[in-house]
């Protein structure tokens, strides 16, 4: 079984995506997707963009003005996203092939006191009640 892996992106208010090269919001671009972890470090995200003089010309201004990104990753055979992440453009950098913008997460856990959660069935729905549990 073949599986089209594809993610639509938001900048700034700007919709893109990655996958159809027929269509209008249609941006060469790649994610490298992200988890967080418990004790609230703040791990980065990253998007990878082609260097051209246009990319280039955005790329600082999206780190200054601390662009908030949002990327779900979708199946497109399936039409079903995978998983969303929200960021904001903490940097910027780019080399004669890409330019990459780093996007780190948008709430502290560390700096802003949020609570633990815990997952129940309320949250999440039946959990399991084995430890043999298998992701795909």
């Amino acid at each position: 079984m073949e599986l089209t892996i594809g993610a639509n992106l938001n900048l700034n208010g700007q919709n893109y995506q990655n996958y159809d090269l027929n269509g209008s919001s249609f941006l060469p671009f790649a994610f490298s997707g992200a988890v967080i972890n418990r004790n609230g470090d703040n791990i980065t995200a990253t998007l990878v963009f082609p260097s051209n003089s246009l990319s280039r010309s955005w790329a600082t201004e999206a780190a200054l003005g601390i662009w908030i990104a949002t990327v779900d990753v979708k199946i497109i055979d399936q039409n079903r996203t995978l998983y969303s992440y929200v960021g904001q453009v903490s940097s910027a950098g780019w080399d004669e092939e890409t330019v990459k913008l780093e996007l780190s997460t948008v709430l502290d856990a560390v700096g802003a006191d949020i609570p633990f959660r815990s997952l129940s069935s309320d949250l999440v729905g039946p959990l399991p009640t084995s430890a043999n549990v298998r992701v795909y």
